[in-house]
């Protein structure tokens, strides 16, 4: 494809109002030399010999590897590639119904697969990518991964340490390694809506009851039964537009990833109450929230929360240290005034 670097470099400036830094240049003339050389000139020459199998593009959170990821999806032609978020693409190729499947066979017609914020979280997740770059390269695929990890610090386990060593060197021997050094996070760079955070004690409450007003009037709030097969219930609004909630209720729960799919896609709007300090005895509602608040982000929800701790302090945990920083910066974003006044338009 002709002059890919440059429409990449307009759909940043005319979706995002990203005005690239050096950094971001240089990683997608990067991409555009393996893609031609590995991807366009294979489509025209069967016979051609692939140096690479895909790229792994990895970095530090909210320096523009996702925007990236979807400018190249949006700029080529139709069909020709498909982009995932890895939890969508997990919950995807994992799920064992017959027409879940059907749509998983449906992902390899396509020439290009992006997945976006790769983070392995368990040897289940290993074993099912290993599975699929195997797959992928046998039906000459090309693959691009984002991350905020390097292949070689995916996941560390003592644990099938033999499985995990693979992968990495799978990545290694297949894959352009690309690492994007800058450092600026352009989601912290956006000035955050105070008006809908919440972190003081004595008025929390009050303030997302009057928020709430304002969202939906006088409706009621009613406690439902929304997913399916599931006991939990959560209080939504007469229209089914909003839910209200607290940290225990939609965290504290028995909700996977899926579960916090199908309430984003749902829900346009959301009020957490209530967030306790993210301590070591709390990982499972930590893997939880973070799990959410990436729905959130993708889905582009509107978001209320509200704690008795600073955000800045909020977390506290050694486990999923990392992946929370992701966390934070989107929330950044989400709490930022263009984000919220984009949300609002459409609700």
């Amino acid at each position: 494809m002709k002059e890919l670097n440059k429409k990449v470099l307009k759909y940043l400036k005319d979706n995002f109002l990203i005005k690239p830094d050096n950094e971001q240049k240089v990683v997608l003339n990067s991409i555009e030399n393996v893609l031609k050389k590995n991807l366009f000139s294979f489509r025209i020459n069967k016979f051609f010999r692939r140096s690479y199998h895909g790229i792994f593009l990895w970095g530090n959170v909210g320096s523009g590897k996702s925007v990236i990821a979807e400018a190249i999806d949006k700029i080529l032609p139709k069909n020709f590639s498909v982009i995932f978020h890895f939890n969508k693409f997990i919950t995807l190729i994992q799920n064992k119904k017959n027409s879940e499947l059907e749509k998983s066979e449906k992902i390899f017609k396509n020439r290009l697969i992006i997945i976006d914020e790769l983070q392995i979280n368990n040897l289940a997740d290993a074993i099912l990518i290993f599975n699929f770059l195997e797959e992928a390269i046998k039906k000459n695929i090309f693959v691009i991964f984002t991350s905020n990890k390097a292949p070689n610090k995916l996941y560390k386990s003592i644990i099938q340490k033999k499985l995990l060593e693979k992968l990495s060197n799978f990545f290694l021997k297949n894959f352009f390694i690309l690492e994007f050094k800058s450092n600026i996070d352009y989601r912290l760079g956006r000035a955050r809506g105070n008006h809908y955070f919440f972190f003081n004690l004595n008025d929390n409450n009050k303030k997302q009851n009057v928020l709430r007003k304002k969202l939906i009037g006088n409706e009621k709030i009613i406690p439902t039964k929304i997913i399916k097969d599931k006991k939990i219930e959560l209080k939504l609004s007469e229209s089914k537009n909003l839910i209200d909630c607290t940290f225990d209720e939609i965290c504290g729960s028995n909700l996977g990833n899926s579960d916090y799919e199908f309430i984003c896609n749902n829900f346009d709007l959301i009020i957490i109450r209530n967030i306790p300090l993210l301590n070591e005895d709390r990982k499972d509602l930590i893997a939880r929230f973070i799990s959410l608040i990436d729905n959130i982000y993708e889905k582009k929800n509107f978001l209320s929360i509200s704690s008795s701790y600073p955000l800045t302090k909020i977390f506290c945990a050694k486990t999923k240290k990392y992946e929370f920083k992701r966390t934070y910066s989107r929330l950044m974003e989400i709490g930022s005034k263009s984000y919220i006044s984009n949300v609002l338009e459409k609700s």
